[in-house]
Parts: C-alpha cells; structure tokens; sequence
C-alpha cells in the first residue's frame, strides 16, 4: 500500500499523536488541509467523555460538519472492530441532540456541538460526513453497521433538511484516495457513451476534443456506479439536492419537467479521458473524468431510476489530453467561476517567488500550492496565510475561511506585502509554539486551576487567533524596544534550527502571554458580565486588552530581557 509507505514517513506526527496520528493524517488528505498540527488543535476531540467523537471539523467553506472515529491496529491480523462504526450513531445523537451541558461531556466536545448546532441553526451546513477511518481491509461486517447508522442519523438530522452520509475509509478506500492525489482520472473503467457524435474532432499538438450530445439516463448511471470518484479531476464534487440548494433543484426540476428543453437551458459538461476509441457507431471512452459539470451530473443522478431520462440530451465535450501541465490548465480553465481558482493566481503571484526564494535562501521548502499535497513542506503561502494576518492584529481576518482570505485581494495583500520570509518564518512559529502549549496542557495529568482555565479558552475556535494577535501586540515587552509586530523576525543565525526547535524556545513567551490574557478575559468577563465567546467577536476587546496586556507584562518584568529572547528574535530598525 502506497500511502502506508507515506503515513510511516511522517514520525514527528506518529510521536506526536499516537493511535491517532492515522487517522489525522488521512483526514488531512481527505479535507485537503496540509496543517495537521492546525487540523488537530482545532478538531481532536479524542479523549475522556468524548461521546465516540474522537474528531469534529465544521468546514463552513464546503458547508459540511465532518466527524470521525478512529481505530488503528498494530498488529496485521487485527480487524477494525464493526461496533466502531456503530459508535458514530452515538456520535451523532450527541452531536444533534445530546445536552450540550452535561457533567459527562468534556469541554472541546461541548465547545464543537454548540458551534455545529449554531452552523446547522444558521443554514450553514449542507451534509453531515460520518467517517469510521482504520488501517484494516473494508468489510461488510461494518458496512451494514454504517447502512443502518446512515438511515438513523439522516433522521436526527431531519429538522435541518441535510444529507447525511456514512463512509468507512479503509486500506481500500484510503490507498484511492491517495492515488488521486497524482492521477487526474480515478474512473479507469472502459465506459461505452449512449449517445451521438457532433461534428469532427478538433486536434492539436496538445490535445484532441470530441463533441456529443449524450442522454441524461447515462449521466444518472455514471454517477450512481461511481458517485463523487467521477469527479477527481474537479474542484468540486456534487454539492447535493436541497431547497437551499437551487441551482441543483432546478436542473432536476428541468429534467424531470421539461425533458426536451434541457439541451438548451444546461452548459453541458467536459469529460477528460485517456482514450476515445470508436468502432462504427459505437464510442468507448478509457477512462472517465468529469472537469466541468459535477452539478449537472450529480442533480440527474439524483432522479429516481423510475423516471425515465432517456429524453433528456445533454451537451457534452469530452477532451483527450497526454500533456500534464496542459491538463491542468484545462481544469482550471473549465472552473473559472470556482472561487477555489484564487489560489492559483496567488500561487503564481510574483510576490510568492520573492517569499519562496528567501525560504530557499534560508534552506526551506516553501510551498506555493494549496491543500494536502504541501503537507511535506515545512511551511507554504496557505500554512502561513492565516497566522501572519493574527500576529500582525487582522485577528477578524484570521478568523475567516482560507478560501475567502484569497479570495479577497485586500486580505491576501495584509497577510503578504512588504512581509519578508524571517518575519513570516516567526508568526508561523508563535503559531506552532500555541498549538503546543495546548497540547501540553491536555496531555497534562493533574492542572492547577489557571492552568485549567487557559485550557478552556481553547475551546473558542477564534482564541488561537486571538492569542496570536496579543503576542505580536506585546512582543515589544520580550525583546525591548518600541516597534509594529511587522518590524519583528527570526535572527538569521536563529533561523537554520528548524521550525519545532524555534517553536519550542518561543514557548516560554507563549506561556506568559497566555496566563496574561487569561487573567484579563477573566476579569473583563466578569466585570461587563458578558460570556468569554461574545467577548472574542468583538475587535475592540482586543484593542483593550493588548494595552492591558503591554502595561501588566512591563510591570511582571520590570524591564527584565532574557538573552534568549534577543539572540532570537530580531527587530528592523
């Protein structure tokens, strides 16, 4: 198995995270997210009275919640038990229904059930992913456990009219899901078309393009044999059937109502395949990738096979390609109104080439793509994008979607203009020393009662933002001086040790801050009797408590620099 050889590669993360360095590895292919230590602050719920919710994602940029439980055996004949994945229908009544107060809940579920509720509460949310991920072969023992927990849970959820879904990710499924990181077509199978050629192919160098007109029963058969796997080389699969989801309903209402004017009211879809063979009449494709079309395919799939599409014709190109860069410009191209597009022009900025070449300089590997496959670079334009706007004071900004940052030019320009790779290289790192001193604190037996407090303020998705904010705001206190968070970065003699060596000796200020703005959250809490969460949405609290925090540091170190700090951390005059 080609991902196993991968996932052993990894043994910082195996050290790390244990039994449960698996399953996060693989939730980081599957969400496409190469910051798994960020993936874990945020999301491993795993631990006493976790209610079988071993890990909670809300994902409000794909508009789904995703939960997991996890199993890893170490020996090989050892199966993945099936009552496992029953374990997900406790999960998810806890998550739907369970009292978000109950003495048996520990604080980070409780803090995700309540943030999922008001997702879910705020139409948010379009699907519920129910995952039971091990290192064990697929069996049908826990398939039906997984039919009838998807049957039982789409019913918890039916007050939010969502779909609910059930997968187990197996060696089988996991190894497919690896192999489609480098493969552009997943569906390798030999798929006959059912419908007519258009006109002559065009052929360049580069490529060759068939035009058909197909009928939409054989749409609804591709993706009811081969579901979301169709669409590998897609931004984007199938986002489903609601009310909320319009466009969607309305390609199914045409199907089902007004069959003959489909034709003319669709786009049409773009296949990419290996081959089209044809022999007489007859078409056969090698291979099957949906670029352009997920919603069309997917909205026809959904029909019940009951209702008879063979009346409805689709447009449809269908593109033979043997030129890999080109390929990927055809994709991109087919999805130019995917908002996930930004990243590519951001990949390609030449501000990312001065960013990179100074990484380099400094012996880094920078990366410049996006999601999982940067996961082995040590850092890269989004790992670093959401902590450089926290340590500089846009800790709203922080706080948004990676997809909207760049989405929004403004944004991408805050987090990197005029920001050199030292200084990047230090926000990243206060980045990396806060999800260590959280973990520390977790995996701590017995905490004192502070201790215990500035663990709950974890539970605040925005507090890991908001804490990094406060660090760049009174870092001056550390080092000496008066300077912007902007002016700070790492000593270039500093800089060779690696980012878990400069994390670890960052900690120490990371300790300091955090007991500060404990105390002062505490105290504005209680003084304006408003909830911590409420008081960390609102941006001028921050204002107030980054001048508390600059006048309490100077008085607890009266002036006090540790050579330490100073041989670290250096400041632009």
């Amino acid at each position: 198995m080609h991902h196993l050889t991968e996932f052993n590669k990894h043994t910082a993360l195996i050290a790390k995270y244990g039994s449960n360095a698996y399953m996060l590895w693989v939730l980081g292919l599957y969400l496409d997210e190469p910051d798994l230590d960020a993936l874990a602050a945020r999301s491993l719920t795993d631990g006493g009275n976790d209610k079988c919710l071993d890990f909670i994602e809300v994902d409000k940029a794909g508009q789904k919640i995703v939960v997991a439980q996890g199993y890893f055996a170490d020996k090989i004949g050892d199966k993945a038990p099936a009552k496992k994945a029953s374990d997900l229908m406790i999960a998810a009544s806890w998550l739907a229904h369970g009292d978000k107060d109950a003495k048996t809940l520990n604080d980070r579920v409780r803090a995700r059930a309540v943030e999922c509720r008001a997702a879910l509460d705020a139409e948010e949310i379009e699907q519920v992913e129910l995952l039971y991920i091990h290192n064990r072969p697929e069996s049908l023992n826990t398939q039906e456990e997984l039919d009838t927990c998807g049957k039982a849970t789409s019913r918890l959820f039916g007050d939010y009219e969502i779909q609910v879904a059930c997968k187990e990710l197996g060696l089988r499924e996991i190894e497919a899901l690896y192999r489609e990181r480098s493969s552009q077509i997943l569906v390798m199978d030999a798929v006959k078309i059912d419908g007519r050629p258009m006109g002559n192919p065009i052929t360049t160098g580069d490529w060759d393009a068939h035009l058909y007109t197909v009928k939409g029963s054989w749409l609804r058969d591709l993706f009811k044999q081969h579901d979301d796997r169709l669409f590998s080389a897609n931004y984007r699969g199938f986002l489903g059937i609601s009310k909320r989801k319009k466009i969607n309903s309305a390609i199914k209402n045409t199907a089902e109502r007004q069959p003959s004017d489909f034709w003319v009211y669709n786009n049409g879809i773009t296949l990419l395949t290996s081959a089209v063979i044809r022999d007489g009449r007859s078409t056969t494709l090698r291979g099957v990738s949906i670029i352009n079309g997920a919603q069309t395919t997917g909205s026809l799939g959904s029909i019940d096979s009951s209702i008879d599409l063979s009346k409805v014709s689709v447009m449809c190109r269908v593109v033979v390609c043997k030129n890999p860069e080109k390929i990927e410009e055809i994709v991109k191209y087919n999805n130019t109104q995917n908002k996930i597009t930004t990243w590519d022009q951001y990949a390609n900025d030449e501000l990312q080439g001065v960013i990179r070449a100074q990484f380099v300089e400094m012996g880094y590997e920078y990366s410049m793509k996006r999601g999982f496959d940067s996961v082995d670079a040590a850092i890269g334009i989004e790992k670093a994008a959401q902590p450089v706007l926290a340590f500089n004071g846009y800790y709203l900004d922080a706080n948004r979607s990676k997809n909207s940052i760049f989405d929004r030019p403004e944004i991408y320009r805050r987090a990197f203009a005029d920001r050199p790779a030292r200084h990047i290289l230090l926000a990243y790192c206060f980045a990396r020393s806060i999800d260590e001193v959280k973990r520390l604190l977790e995996d701590k037996g017995e905490r004192t009662e502070n201790e215990a407090k500035q663990l709950a303020l974890f539970n605040y998705l925005s507090f890991r933002h908001f804490l990094l904010s406060c660090i760049g705001a009174c870092l001056q206190q550390f080092i000496g001086g008066n300077f912007a968070p902007a002016d700070a970065k790492v000593n270039s003699s500093a800089a060779a040790s690696g980012i878990d060596a400069i994390a670890g000796q960052l900690e120490k200020i990371t300790r300091q801050v955090l007991r500060a703005v404990s105390r002062s959250l505490e105290t504005k809490s209680k003084a304006d009797g408003v909830e911590v969460g409420r008081l960390l949405k609102n941006e001028a609290t921050l204002t107030e408590i980054r001048a508390e925090l600059n006048s309490y540091l100077e008085s607890v170190l009266d002036g006090q620099i540790e050579d330490g700090h100073k041989k670290l951390i250096y400041v632009e005059a």
